[in-house]
């Protein structure tokens, strides 16, 4: 998107080293453990605690939906705050562990690129826009197994394999490189070719006989997923809470969010069918859903919106299953299926089921 890039941000966590980010590497997440780019050993702190995120020219930071809640000035923020100069949130508990933001001044960054560059080697652009679950699970075992071997992000660089700038990207989820990226990755961590393909499909790292190392296993595999969905998650609500103070939002940018997290949904039912730990999976999905019905009721409003969203959010508010709708309008429980999957239907069913909106509104 267009626009004036966010000053550089320097990050300071209690006692450990600043961290200096800027807007072309997108959302960061402060944490106890992965996915999160920054972590902070503690047991007041979730796995994903803090999103941090450029929005608008501007920074923003709110709470990933931790156990332990974020505090401004002693009281729980939970949507976005705007990150001001030396503007200090506290995780964990009113007094919890300090987490204070820097910015640069403006002129220091403004000549600044306005978008990440593409992969030093020109493999493939990057697109920050969305992370995918299923990026962000490889990402996260190559982080692992790279810090496991004691490389650095610069390590890989000068080695000729990945810049640093797409490595983090990569290790956060939000691309997927290139053929010859992943091999040279897949080189550099001693790992078999093609490694990268099966854990990005739902698979685990394989043994390897030889060396002691020890791998990512199923359960391991799952909290990373379910950790890097509720980021996900968070990063939606984030997007659907600011656009909700914006005055010239339209249906349009609701309907991005929805399909948002359609494709959400579907990822986590996927993961779901393979896996053999389920309970917190489950609860994510449940979160999925639960969003969806509140984007659904406000895009609902909207002039624009189509019979697909206004024939959910009605029937969802009347406590409605769609055999109960399709009998109370006269159509075929196929056609509410259709209506509100954006299927086209016959102009008689969309007149039958305009009807029954309008009965509904009146009563």
């Amino acid at each position: 998107m267009a626009g004036r890039e966010p000053p550089e941000l320097t990050i300071m966590c209690a006692d450990h080293a600043p961290h200096t980010i800027r807007a072309s590497a997108g959302a960061i997440t402060v944490g106890r453990d992965l996915p999160a780019h920054i972590r902070i050993v503690d047991q007041r702190v979730s796995r994903t605690h803090l999103l941090i995120e450029p929005a608008g020219g501007a920074w923003t930071v709110a709470d990933a939906h931790s156990t332990n809640g974020t505090f401004l000035d002693g009281e729980r923020i939970e949507g976005p705050v705007a990150v001001t100069d030396g503007l200090t949130v506290r995780i964990g508990h009113p007094d919890g562990i300090a987490v204070t933001f820097k910015l640069a001044p403006s002129d220091v960054s403004a000549h600044k690129p306005l978008t990440l560059p593409q992969t030093r080697h020109g493999d493939q652009e990057i697109d920050t826009d969305e992370i995918d679950p299923r990026n962000a699970v490889a990402g996260a075992a190559v982080r692992a197994r790279r810090e496991e071997l004691g490389f650095s992000r610069q390590d890989l660089e000068d080695d000729g394999v990945i810049g640093t700038v797409d490595l983090a990207a990569f290790e956060r989820g939000a691309v997927w490189p290139g053929e010859g990226v992943r091999a040279r990755i897949e080189k550099t961590l001693k790992w078999p070719v093609g490694t990268l393909d099966r854990v990005h499909s739902g698979g685990t790292v394989p043994d390897e006989p030889d060396e002691t190392t020890e791998f990512i296993t199923e359960s391991v595999r799952i909290a990373v997923l379910v950790d890097s969905y509720e980021l996900t998650l968070s990063a939606i609500k984030a997007r659907a809470a600011a656009l909700s103070v914006v005055a010239s939002a339209t249906f349009d940018d609701d309907a991005a969010l929805l399909a948002d997290l359609r494709r959400l949904e579907a990822s986590v039912v996927d993961t779901i069918r393979g896996a053999k730990e389920t309970s917190a999976l489950v609860l994510v999905l449940s979160a999925v859903r639960r969003t969806y019905r509140q984007l659904v009721s406000r895009a609902a409003s909207a002039p624009e919106a189509p019979l697909s969203v206004r024939l959910y959010a009605a029937r969802r508010e009347a406590e409605l299953t769609p055999d109960e709708t399709a009998t109370a309008a006269g159509v075929d429980a196929q056609v509410v299926a259709d209506a509100e999957a954006d299927r086209e239907i016959s102009a008689v069913a969309v007149a039958a089921l305009e009807a029954f909106l309008a009965e509904l509104a009146g009563r």
